[in-house]
């Protein structure tokens, strides 16, 4: 997204085979010229099936896997 990362933020490490990588929170970030708009998702329970299924079916993940659901 060409955004830089505010100093001092702290990432989340998300590892998926033998890459991983460090995800921030939008709010952690600034943006340069060069910057990509985007726009914040939103988040509804009646996703919670879809998004579960997205994770079973490319991570191998299931419900015990996570605490939020």
């Amino acid at each position: 997204m060409e955004r830089y990362i505010k100093r001092g933020s702290k990432g989340i490490m998300v590892a998926g085979g033998k890459d991983a990588r460090y995800v921030f929170d939008v709010s952690d970030t600034g943006t340069r010229d060069k910057s990509r708009p985007f726009k914040l998702g939103e988040y509804s329970p009646e996703y919670d099936t879809a998004i579960q299924k997205m994770f079973e079916d490319k991570y191998s993940a299931n419900e015990k896997d996570f605490s939020v659901w």
